[in-house]
């Protein structure tokens, strides 16, 4: 059976035995509104639920995959999962992590993700089903060799974290979309704020336009990314902004850092991903993407995997 996917008037994609078939008039507006097809050299894989992240689990070589569940605001809430992803695209678990109320695992509305020292963290949340019910983020914590939940940290000053990024020690850097904060959350669970852009719900601060993707460099800064902006600004670990460099459309969700301090980012708002060289100097490598959230890398096949959220498809960037 087959199934459209509405991402807007201009395209659809064709979902078949859950692999998704690039189609003539897939594509993504750029900033400008000129239309721009999917870049030729792409590979687009359905059969997912609102994917919004990616991680890259070396121990067994499988792409890491939170789903968001349904976005329609229908009522239906925490329904949530993690797929497990082989380098092609095709699925090796559809749901290896769910809800579990035997032993209070859940896995509600994964935002963000990071794999650090064979554990899996996930912005998630808990609340947020009605207007009694407020939405407060925790970040969970997962063994990747079993599967168990091993608990979790919750921030009530945050109704939820958009991204994550994790150091070797444990220490969570997420970003506040909404807030326009930079959070910082412990090992031990304490937390604090380490960037507040006023703290007003204001989404184009004086630093922060919205962040969203966030990543640690070589050098143990943090990384963040805007989705109002083309800044992509980095911070000290004790919360000084140091650097700004830009990406080429703007708009942007994920971001990848490589050994060589190279950064890659995926713009939600205009489909593309933007190359940063260590010099400053952006590029584009892909466009056409209906969506580009926040995306991972997969060293084995060197390519990036941007997940295309509401497209409910994965898109795979060769980088060779």
């Amino acid at each position: 059976m087959k199934r459209i996917i509405g991402i807007g008037a201009a395209a659809a994609l064709v979902v078949a035995s859950g692999v998704v078939l690039a189609q003539e008039g897939i594509g993504r507006n750029d900033p400008q509104g000129n239309f721009r097809p999917l870049s030729e050299n792409l590979r687009v894989i359905g059969g997912f639920d609102f994917a919004e992240s990616c991680s890259y689990d070396a121990s067994r070589e499988l792409i890491v995959v939170p789903n968001m569940g349904n976005r329609a605001g229908d009522g239906f809430f925490n329904d949530g999962w993690v797929s497990l992803i082989n380098h092609d695209g095709t699925v090796n678990t559809l749901q290896w992590l769910t809800t579990n109320e035997d032993t209070g695992a859940f896995v509600n509305d994964p935002f963000g993700r990071d794999i650090v020292n064979g554990v899996l963290y996930l912005a998630d949340r808990t609340g947020g089903t009605g207007d009694d019910d407020p939405s407060v983020a925790v970040v969970t914590r997962w063994d990747m060799a079993t599967g168990e939940m091993l608990g979790f940290h919750s921030v009530p000053e945050s109704t939820g974290f958009n991204d994550i990024a994790v150091t070797e020690d444990g220490t969570i850097y997420a970003s506040d979309s909404e807030a326009n904060r930079l959070f910082q959350v412990n090992p031990d669970g304490t937390w604090s704020i380490l960037v507040d852009d006023n703290g007003e719900n204001n989404r184009e601060g004086p630093v922060f336009q919205l962040p969203n993707g966030v990543a640690i460099d070589g050098n143990g800064n943090i990384v963040v990314v805007n989705i109002f902006s083309s800044n992509v600004h980095t911070f000290t670990p004790g919360g000084e902004l140091i650097g700004t460099t830009n990406t080429v459309d703007g708009g942007d969700d994920g971001i990848v850092i490589m050994a060589d301090g190279t950064q890659y980012v995926s713009s939600v708002r205009f489909g593309s991903v933007s190359r940063i060289s260590p010099d400053g100097t952006a590029e584009l490598i892909a466009v056409g993407m209906p969506g580009g959230a926040s995306m991972c890398y997969d060293p084995v096949s060197s390519q990036l995997v941007v997940p295309m959220d509401n497209a409910n498809a994965l898109v795979f960037v060769p980088l060779n």
